[in-house]
Parts: structure tokens; C-alpha cells; sequence
């Protein structure tokens, strides 16, 4: 009796303990994606000392990327946020300012089936100038991906190259952008997920060490694709911060050649910067359309299909508006408290944001009906088969500083 008394006892402490564990869990957790790395890393230290063998190695992991995160925090860059737009994870990478068709796949790959990182196509890449050089992705036979590049020299490509990385590391989406090669890994110095990476040109052709490019650009999520536009204007890159699996966050911000970056001691202040929220409010639309002004000397048809893709613009935006509203709402119910302080900042943000949205919506669905009935009081009708080839691109935007438009893949490539 004694003895199954003893075994009861020793069972409830052991119950005790593991419930202790997993709210000390918990905690560590909410104030790691709350950007209080310090804190988390002595929370994740004491449960690591309550933990067996197997426990503790989990930790390691969540504890080098507090203490990564802390060293980080000495050096971020506070860049102005042009535009952020959700999209689906299978093609996300359509929408960037780059050159239609500029994206390549194996032949054998499915782009339907692509709805989260893990299962890309693992040669898929982009040909940033074949004239010079281009970058890649190949599996080995654990699965990771590693970057592969080839160099112009003289009038034919080089050889495959292999780029050197520690072994275990998992890289994805290498771009090189002018003396830059740009990529996103786990497995490197960061601070937990894909983080963004990049490495300087050398003079024999190769690229140096890569570097962790901080915050806000790498986070506790998956961030990954760096490029710049082509004006120059720009620079974009991905996250799935705030997003579900199966979709990512595209961010546009001012292009800077010489960022400043400080030092944030504030968890709140460099959650605040990582959040990445447009500065922009609503401007006039660029529609990016381009017709012959010769055979629209007034300018009526030209006015006439700006304000399509205007109406276009702003529904699409408030379609996604919704969808990002409905989201956040539901994560807040089961959200531990830091975050649902950040969330109900950003939901009350975002309603505020909406009516705006749906009266410009509404005048500009005015302004077309007022057009349309100019054009039949003249008796005149705009040229609609070429129009309807120009709006009919997927269009996403608010009428902000930035417009996205949808691209087409290119042809199945293997390198």
C-alpha cells in the first residue's frame, strides 16, 4: 500500500513538473515572437534543465537564435515600407517587377502543387541575366537544397559552381542582384526559419562569406527573395510573418544604397520596426499602362482604362484587406498575450483603414459610369479587345506608390 502510495506521489510531482515545463514553454515562446529574446533565452534555459536528453537538444536550436537575435538587435535598419500584399504561396514570386517569363522550372515540376516552402521545385530559379550569370537550386540526397551558379566567361558559360556553405544548411530562391548573390537558409547564423542572406562578388568570380542581413529583413518566420526593381526605385522580398502556411506577405520598401542601421533595445520598438507596416497613405494610381497617345490625342481613352484598372486596384485590395482582417481576428482568440496585444493593434488599424478603401471604391466606380456615359452621349466606344487585353491582368494594389502585376512563368529549363 505504502509503495503505491510512494509511485502516486512521485507520478502527481512528475505531472506537476511537465505542466510547469510546458507553461514556462509557453511563455518562452511569446516573448521569442514578441522580439524579447533575452527573456525567452532564460525561460527556454530553464526548461531545458527540467528536460531529458532529448528535450534539451530541441532547445539548443530556439536558444542560439535568442542569442543570434540579441546580437542582431545592435544592428537594425528602420527602411520606409512602400507596400505589403498577401499572395499564395505557389506564385507569390509572379508579382515581382521583374521581366515576364523571367521564372524557370524543371520540366518536371508542378507549380500547382506548391503550396508551402518546404516542397518547392527544387531547381526552381531565376535567370537574373543568362547573358552573365544566373543561380540555382539542386537537392542532395537528404533534401537539402544547395546554391549552384554559373558565370559568363568569354563567349560561353562556365561550369556549374557549387556555392560553399557549412554543411545542414537549407537554402532557397538565390537571386544575383548586381555584385550581390541573395539567398534565404536555415541552418546558418539567424534567428529561426529562412533567413535572408547575402555575399559580395569577388574578383575571381566567387562570392564571399555570406552575411545575415538583420533586421527587419530576417525574423523568427521565413523570409526569403531579395531583389531590387528595375527602376531602382524599390526593394522587395517575401515573408511568412502574420500569414498562414499556404500564403506569404510581399513587402515593398525605398530603395537605399547605404542603410543606416542602429542599435533597438526595446523588444517592442524592433517588433514595431519588423512589422513592416506601409508608411505610404493612398496616392494617385499608376497603371502602368502604356497606349498610343497618336490615336488618343484627348486622352478620353487613356483616362478610360486608368480608371479600370483603378476600380480593379482597389477591389483587389480590399478583397485582401478582408482576408488578412479575418485571419488576424481568428488567430487573436488562441494567441498567447504579447501577441494578441500586436494584433488588436493592427486589427484596429486595419478597420480603420477599410471604410477609406470602400468610399474610393465607390468614387471610382462613379468616375467610370460617368466616363462610359461620356463615351455613349458622343456616340463613341473605346477600342474594348485591346483594353480588355491590358485590364486583364491580375492587378493588386491600393492606389499606393507601388502597383503588383502578375507575370507569366517561363519555359521549363535545366541547367
Amino acid at each position: 500500500m505504502k509503495k503505491i502510495f510512494f509511485i502516486a506521489i512521485l507520478t502527481l510531482l512528475a505531472t506537476r513538473g511537465m505542466a510547469q515545463s510546458d507553461s514556462l514553454r509557453l511563455r518562452a515562446d511569446s516573448l521569442y515572437a514578441a522580439f524579447d529574446f533575452s527573456a525567452a533565452a532564460g525561460l527556454y534555459r530553464q526548461v531545458q534543465m527540467q528536460s531529458d536528453s532529448a528535450g534539451r537538444a530541441s532547445l539548443e536550436d530556439r536558444i542560439t537564435a535568442c542569442v543570434n537575435g540579441e546580437s542582431l538587435s545592435e544592428f537594425c535598419f528602420k527602411p520606409i515600407v512602400v507596400a505589403r500584399e498577401r499572395f499564395a504561396v505557389k506564385d507569390f514570386f509572379l508579382f515581382y517587377p521583374l521581366a515576364d517569363s523571367s521564372w524557370h522550372f524543371p520540366a518536371d515540376s508542378s507549380l500547382a502543387a506548391v503550396d508551402s516552402l518546404d516542397i518547392l521545385p527544387w531547381k526552381a530559379f531565376f535567370a537574373a541575366d543568362e547573358a552573365k550569370s544566373y543561380a540555382w537550386c539542386e537537392a542532395d540526397s537528404a533534401g537539402l537544397r544547395h546554391i549552384m551558379y554559373r558565370e559568363k566567361k568569354d563567349s560561353a558559360m562556365g561550369p556549374a559552381i557549387a556555392l560553399a556553405l557549412p554543411q545542414g544548411a537549407d537554402t532557397i530562391f538565390p537571386i544575383i542582384n548586381g555584385n550581390k548573390l541573395i539567398f534565404s537558409a536555415k541552418g546558418l547564423y539567424g534567428v529561426g526559419g529562412f533567413d535572408l542572406y547575402s555575399c559580395d562578388r569577388l574578383q575571381d568570380g566567387g562570392w564571399s562569406e555570406p552575411s545575415n542581413m538583420g533586421f527587419p529583413f530576417s525574423s523568427q518566420a521565413d523570409d526569403f527573395l531579395f531583389t531590387d526593381s528595375p527602376d531602382g526605385k524599390y526593394s522587395l522580398f517575401a515573408s511568412s510573418r502574420g500569414c498562414s502556411a499556404d500564403s506569404v506577405h510581399v513587402y515593398v520598401i525605398e530603395y537605399d544604397a547605404m542603410p543606416v542601421r542602429k542599435a533597438v533595445a526595446k523588444a517592442e520598438d524592433l517588433a514595431g520596426i519588423c512589422a513592416l507596416t506601409p508608411s505610404y497613405g493612398l496616392k494617385k494610381v499608376d497603371t502602368g499602362l502604356a497606349l498610343d497617345s497618336r490615336s488618343d490625342k484627348d486622352g478620353k481613352s487613356r483616362r478610360y482604362t486608368g480608371k479600370i484598372a483603378e476600380v480593379r486596384q482597389i477591389r483587389d485590395s480590399i478583397s485582401i484587406h478582408n482576408r488578412q482582417l479575418d485571419a488576424m481576428r481568428s488567430r487573436y482568440s488562441s494567441a498567447p498575450a504579447p501577441e494578441k496585444e500586436f494584433l488588436s493593434s493592427e486589427i484596429s488599424r486595419m478597420e480603420k483603414d477599410l471604410p477609406a478603401l470602400q468610399a474610393r471604391l465607390s468614387a471610382a466606380n462613379a468616375e467610370l459610369r460617368a466616363i462610359e456615359m461620356e463615351f455613349l452621349k458622343n456616340g463613341v466606344l473605346p477600342g474594348m479587345g485591346a483594353m480588355a487585353a491590358e485590364t486583364d491582368k491580375e492587378i493588386v494594389g491600393a492606389g499606393s506608390a507601388f502597383t503588383f502585376t502578375k507575370k507569366n512563368p517561363g519555359r521549363p529549363f535545366n541547367p
